[in-house]
């Protein structure tokens, strides 16, 4: 049987659970961010997991399917949301890093060439109107406008690993300036 899924997620969640030791190395206010995490429903390791698990659903949605429906331990949307802000940029940065170096190089060739693919999506996260360079005013007048950025990620598709991954803001494609690019290599 093949349990290679397994072990890749159970290394996954033995990097985030070893940086939840010292947290305060992710933290953008260290020495105040998650000082009570033991207290709450959200601790660094479940915020930083319930992040990189959440998938096409509401915010909500997703953070009922994390808790498995347990209504003693799901906390408030408003809840992860500040979690969420407490978490550094380093934090994704370092897992990122970390996680890919767990594994053997990825990189492999075909006829010399190696073979890449590549897709995007829109992340849409808290909403604020003071960060103009991404915000999307609402076409409608009952409506919100919301911040989002593009992630580009690319794969070797052959051994089927991330090689880069691309962040860019701005809401035209010609406007976009890439924010932040994570490399595997």
């Amino acid at each position: 049987m093949n349990d290679y899924p397994s072990n890749v997620k159970e290394k996954l969640n033995f990097i985030i659970s070893d940086m939840a030791n010292p947290h305060w190395l992710f933290a953008n206010r260290p020495g105040h961010d998650f000082m009570r995490q033991n207290h709450g429903k959200l601790s660094f390791y479940d915020t930083m997991r319930l992040i990189i698990s959440m998938g096409k659903g509401n915010t909500n949605d997703e953070i009922m399917d994390y808790f498995d429906l347990d209504p003693d331990r799901i906390p408030s949307q408003s809840a992860f949301n500040q979690r969420r802000t407490q978490i550094s940029l380093s934090a994704f940065e370092y897992l990122f890093s970390e996680f890919s170096s767990a594994f053997p190089a990825t990189t492999n060739t075909f006829k010399d060439h190696c073979i890449l693919a590549c897709d995007g999506c829109h992340v849409v996260y808290t909403t604020s109107s003071e960060i103009i360079k991404d915000f999307n005013k609402p076409h409608l007048i009952d409506y919100k406008g919301y911040n989002h950025m593009h992630l580009n990620g690319f794969v070797d598709v052959i051994s089927k690993a991330f090689i880069d991954i691309v962040i860019q803001t701005g809401q035209k494609p010609d406007e976009r300036q890439a924010l932040h690019t994570i490399s595997c290599q």
